[in-house]
């Protein structure tokens, strides 16, 4: 709702994204998160959930590079850097795995659901 009523409004755009993505909406959830970068490009939380999408849509080196981004960027949160590192480590799924992954946790949002 608040993401409609003011399209420049950063936040409201990437709880919107990790809104939809948590309920398997993952073009939308793209869109939004594509209109938050496209006003903060280094925002480490939008970048972080453009990562998620990302590994969600088996994009795993769209996926290892955004979470190296995220995970580098000193002026970011601690707590940020160390999901990305997380997420980095587990980016790349194994050839025997035969079940879901589980996705590391997203920023203030519960983990994604496994589609």
């Amino acid at each position: 709702a608040a993401a409609a009523k003011n399209p420049t409004n950063f936040e409201a755009r990437v709880k919107q994204a990790v809104a939809l993505m948590n309920r398997g909406e993952l073009p939308q959830a793209q869109a939004a998160v594509d209109s938050a970068l496209a006003l903060r490009p280094d925002s480490g939380e939008a970048v972080f959930v453009d990562g998620q999408l990302a590994y969600l849509d088996k994009d795993y080196a769209r996926a290892k590079s955004d979470f190296d981004a995220v995970a580098n960027a000193s002026a970011l949160s601690p707590a940020l850097r160390s999901q990305a590192l997380a997420a980095r480590a587990s980016s790349l799924p194994s050839s025997s795995m035969t079940s879901c992954p589980t996705l590391p946790p997203l920023p203030r949002a519960s983990p994604a659901a496994c589609p």
